[in-house]
């Protein structure tokens, strides 16, 4: 029924249109049930379900009743009755949800579990589509049901329902164990018999298993969703009910077209111009806007005002009634923002984001912030920089209607505007007042014009833009055969291009005429002068360092020596500014081993080539030298490396290498753990030992095949045992599993794989004991099933030529000894230090105390050695955490400074954290023990005397010290550290000059520049055959089939040093699958 209303502006009466916005008659949803029958869980999973915006969720304790002081002190005595239905404000529930059913903003009132009481903060729900309610009386009172479209009960086991409440009012609403308990038999159980379990008989739909229950999740997500589809064909249509009469009925007289004076045509043509630069563009666009909203005030309310000039005259002048702000239409109506703040710089604003539904053409409310006073202003500028079919416009006014903004104080202000949706704007709303800058024609009108010009029949406007397959014009079978041709066409097209491209590329790779011109080397190179404490040649200058301009620059450079070609090295090399260093790479193998793929060369499925890449290629970034040589020793007082190298007489030669400053990134060795025999075994550390592992296994296998090998020595050559549970051994048994289980069956007698047999034998509880327990026992069941036998709480005793003994603990705890006949055994066993990095160590003296790795700081620099000009990373080193002593010493020096005696300092909790803020700096691996600062204050200020005396922070920093543990020795740690000292250096690098010209040499400039080391762990992976086990921390896991095995894959390309090495392995997994392993020995 249409109303009618003053239009304010001409004093004639307008007729009103009717207009609904799509949130106007909110559907509501109520689901109840008991206490922890998983009312909140199904509401989430069906908003998660459908995945919009438009679903909100209120739940009814949010409306709990605000307790006398009686009712409250029996709350924090767990004696309260809160499952009651007195408990419950059903007045101010029901308005609020009558409220969103009229369209209008509810403020919901927010309740604190832990106060018990209800805050003075309330929150805001406006413009939902669907709202559900959910809580144990969500179908009690009647004027609730009233309200309610669709009504689901929820229900599940009374033990299920108790264990779920003990874990929510624990985690969320701050209870304990006991409380819980007592309310749960005191109020809740004999009230669900009482109040809730009657629900059931209005219920439209009764759930049990919850979120479990897919049918009924179905159904009510279909509900939804057809209500949505409702709504939005109710609101298209109202919109088009708007169109009527636009073309007949002339603009409203509220309606102002800005005069199209020479000085507009003029900017409207530079803004319109496709040649206008962006510039002239802006400036001419708020140039324009300014005019606009300077239009747009003249629709304000203004009242008479006498004023005295500077020369004394009276003037009667006008004033603003009251307060001017402006909503901004995000959807293009933020360009309007800068011509407003140049007429009213101190304008309030909000903002609101309205879009068009790609499919429907409806338009959709996504963000709103509004004043919050919105409503008293006299005067709103809705300010929308183009307006074609008035549906973003109409919205956005309700929007402000809705919110107490009068409809003749809203002015509306755009740029460009057609007929169409000024009309509709006008039908729905003629109070309000419209300033346009220019008066376009209708999208619409413009494609009527179009078809009619054409003499075409007109489409409907809303089949304009479909998605319907074009007319028929042959039979299906006829189109199907022309697409499969031309599909089959481009193929064969697009591959017979790329092999061309690809032999073209191959043809200009190739050098017909020698590439050669004289070189200058200077004589130090050639002939290098001698030196040193064993007067050993100095390697000062390279061969290729005059090569050429580039190479010439880098010779004053300070110098940069890595010792290693590892994965640290290498992180250093590809992050390190090729401009800021002079960089020699010494290495004994002139390749990087791309080491957690070794397993998989071993049997065949990735060439030994796929895994590794020149150390030259690698230094050639940052235009480095290369040399092969292995490293001796250090003078750190003379900066000098000794390195040796056997020469082409097979003799030994040494000389030195001049630093700056040095990387010593060596590697570990295999750990023996003091057994016997270990020259019985192979290792897997180095390209040279998948290669012994695989001639080994396949010429045991030929060996087994042959008419003279007794039963006996066969069984022994086809048993493979793995020493070691780690990561190493478990892929190693997996990959040989895999070899055996596909490759075998195929070429070799069937009786060889009856009589294979593949032992792990691992000193702890379970195989990878460093991943989460669940994937350890996961590996344990998957090697089970491949009949791998898993031996744990065994240690190796002795390792003989043909079998292995070892001890192993019962289930009755006893130990007993057994021996294992085995043809081929890998040690694997975790690692031990390099002599070259024990050398070291011991010539460090007491600044190493560790027995298995350099001891460095959290700077990585090695402890005992000159500050800032050695530095350990990768399982050579490991990071000292002496917070104790170092804060410690820090307190003393500051005591003493200030006349203190340490023993009797004391510390409040302000000082108390600063001393935190110094730990996590410094030990930045402690942070994660650092979260609760007043707790462990608390905790450890044993006499509550409110400070922290020497002893007890002592005590503290003690227990700390002892949490944080080793890094791990990974690849991924040294890669990280490698990165780490690369970021370093370029900003020591950067900051060189301005420290050069202070006369900062000396003193902790890394710390000056550059934060501690941090190491954060990205997670840890396995392959297990033809499966994997991803543990990426935080408690996220994942184990699975062959989906990980691609993940487990996906993640080591992406990881590997280069694209080389990246077509190779890809082309040796595409071999594997088309041709299986090579089973060939070389």
């Amino acid at each position: 029924m249409a109303v009618l209303a003053n239009g304010g502006h001409d004093g004639t009466i307008a007729k009103r249109a009717h207009y609904a916005p799509p949130w106007a008659d909110v559907s509501i949803i109520g689901i109840a049930g008991s206490s922890g029958s998983g009312k909140s869980t199904l509401s989430q999973a069906i908003v998660n379900k459908l995945n919009l915006p438009w679903v909100v969720i209120l739940s009814i304790d949010s409306f709990y009743k605000t307790l006398d002081a009686e009712s409250h002190k029996k709350a924090f005595l767990n004696e309260y009755d809160f499952d009651s239905p007195e408990a419950i404000d059903f007045d101010v529930l029901v308005d609020r949800l009558r409220d969103l059913k009229a369209g209008k903003r509810a403020e919901i009132p927010v309740y604190s579990f832990e106060k018990h009481a209800r805050l003075d903060k309330t929150t805001a729900i406006y413009s939902p589509h669907v709202l559900i309610l959910e809580g144990i009386f969500a179908l009690y009172d009647p004027r609730v049901l009233e309200l309610l479209d669709m009504r689901i009960f929820c229900e599940a086991d009374a033990d299920t329902c108790l264990s779920r409440r003990i874990l929510r009012d624990v985690r969320d609403r701050g209870r304990d164990i006991s409380g819980i308990i007592k309310q749960w038999f005191s109020f809740v159980k004999p009230n669900f018999e009482k109040y809730v379990d009657p629900q059931r008989k209005v219920a439209d739909i009764i759930v049990p298993r919850g979120v479990e229950n897919h049918v009924a999740m179905s159904m009510v997500v279909q509900f939804i969703e057809q209500k949505l589809l409702e709504k939005s064909t109710h609101h298209r249509a109202a919109l088009t009910n708007l169109e009527i009469g636009a073309q007949s009925e002339p603009l409203s007289k509220s309606i102002s077209v800005m005069p199209q004076t020479s000085q507009l045509r003029g900017m409207n043509t530079i803004i319109r111009d496709i040649d206008t630069s962006s510039e002239d563009f802006i400036f001419y666009f708020d140039r324009f806007t300014a005019l606009l909203v300077e239009q747009a005030l003249n629709n304000i309310p203004f009242a008479p005002l006498t004023v005295t000039t500077p020369q004394g005259y009276s003037y009667a002048g006008l004033k603003s009634k009251g307060n001017v702000s402006a909503v901004i239409v995000l959807r293009g109506g933020a360009a309007l923002e800068t011509g407003l703040r140049r007429v009213i710089p101190d304008c309030k604003t909000g903002r609101v984001l309205i879009q068009s539904n790609i499919r429907t053409g409806e338009p959709e409310l996504h963000f709103l912030v509004l004043p919050e006073d919105i409503a008293k202003h006299e005067a709103v500028l809705l300010l929308d920089a183009q307006m074609s079919s008035g549906g973003s416009a109409l919205m956005a006014v309700q929007v402000l209607v809705d919110h107490g903004v009068k409809p003749e104080r809203i002015v509306l202000a755009t740029y460009s505007a057609g007929r169409m949706g000024l009309h509709r704007l006008t039908k729905a709303f003629p109070e309000i007042a419209a300033v346009v800058g220019n008066l376009v024609q209708d999208v619409e009108e413009s494609a009527r014009s179009t078809w009619k010009l054409l003499g075409l029949r007109q489409t409907p406007p809303a089949r304009q833009l479909s998605g319907a397959p074009l007319p028929q014009t042959k039979s299906r079978l006829v189109n199907f055969a022309y697409r499969t041709a031309a599909v089959f066409g481009t193929t064969i097209v697009v591959f017979t291009a790329g092999v061309v491209a690809f032999f073209l590329y191959d043809a200009s790779t190739y050098k017909i005429h020698p590439d050669s011109a004289e070189i200058h080397v200077s004589q130090l190179a050639l002939n290098p002068r001698r030196g040193g404490p064993k007067n050993l040649p100095i390697l000062e200058v390279c061969i290729d360092d005059d090569d050429d301009e580039e190479m010439r620059r880098q010779k004053d450079k300070p110098k940069l020596v890595i010792l290693g070609g590892g994965w640290g090295s290498v992180a250093l090399l590809k992050e390190l500014n090729p401009d800021n260093y002079h960089v020699t790479v010494v290495s004994p193998v002139n390749y990087f081993l791309f080491t957690p793929m070794l397993p998989s060369s071993t049997v065949g499925t990735l060439s030994l080539r796929a895994l590794v890449e020149p150390i030259r290629r690698i230094t050639h970034r940052v235009k480095g030298h290369y040399v092969q040589a292995s490293a001796e020793d250090v003078d750190f007082s003379s900066r000098l490396v000794e390195v040796s190298q056997i020469n082409c007489h097979g003799q030994e030669e040494r000389f030195y290498i001049p630093y700056d400053k040095l990387v010593i990134g060596v590697g570990s060795v295999t750990n023996a753990h003091g057994v016997k025999g270990l020259e019985h075994c192979n290792f897997l550390k180095t390209i040279d030992d998948a290669r012994e592992i695989r001639n080994k296994v396949i010429q045991n296998l030929e060996l087994a095949c042959l008419p003279t090998t007794s039963d006996d020595e066969r069984r022994r050559l086809l048993s493979f045992v793995v020493c070691g549970g780690g990561p190493t051994g478990v892929e190693f048994a997996a990959e040989l599993f895999d070899l055996l289980n596909e490759d075998l069956t195929v070429y070799f007698p069937r009786l060889l794989r009856n009589e294979i047999s593949v032992h792990l034998i691992q000193s702890r509880d379970h195989i990878l004991n460093t991943y989460d327990e669940t994937l350890s026992k996961y590996a344990e069941e998957r090697f089970a099933r491949d009949q791998v036998a898993v031996l744990t709480n065994s240690r190796v005793r002795e390792v003989r030529e043909d079998s292995i003994v070892f001890t192993q603990h019962g289930e009755d705890g006893s130990i007993v000894t057994k021996e294992l006949p085995m043809g081929f055994c890998l040690w694997s066993t975790g690692v031990s230090q390099t002599e070259f990095a024990r050398r070291l160590a011991k010539k460090l003296g007491d600044a190493q105390t560790n027995q298995h790795a350099l001891e460095t700081d959290t700077h990585l620099r090695v402890n005992g050695t000159p500050l800032g000009d050695v530095y350990a990373i990768g399982d050579c080193s490991t990071v000292q955490n002496n917070i104790t002593d170092h804060i410690v010493t820090f307190l003393r020096v500051l005591a003493w400074k200030h006349g203190k005696d340490p023993e009797n300092l004391e510390l409040r909790f302000e000082d108390w954290r600063n001393v935190a803020a110094q730990v996590r700096a410094r030990f930045p691996q402690a942070a994660g023990h650092l979260k609760r600062l007043d707790r462990l204050f608390s905790e450890y200020d044993k006499d509550q005397s409110g400070t922290l005396d020497f002893g007890e922070l002592r005590e503290l920093l003690k227990q700390i010290d002892n949490k944080l543990t080793s890094l791990p020795a990974t690849a991924q740690r040294a890669h990280q550290q490698g990165q780490y000292l690369a970021h370093k250096f370029n900003k020591l690098a950067r900051a060189a000059e301005g420290l050069k010209a202070n006369e900062i040499i000396e003193g902790d400039l890394d710390a000056a520049v550059y934060k501690a080391f941090e190491y954060k762990h990205l997670g840890s992976l396995a392959y297990i055959g033809n499966s994997a086990v991803l543990d990426l921390g935080q408690g996220v896991k994942f184990a699975g089939g062959l989906w990980a095995v691609y993940a487990w894959r996906s993640i080591y390309f992406a990881q590997s040093v280069s694209f080389r090495t990246r077509v190779l392995m890809a082309m040796d997994w595409a071999k594997r699958a088309l041709f299986g392993r090579d089973l060939m020995s070389y």
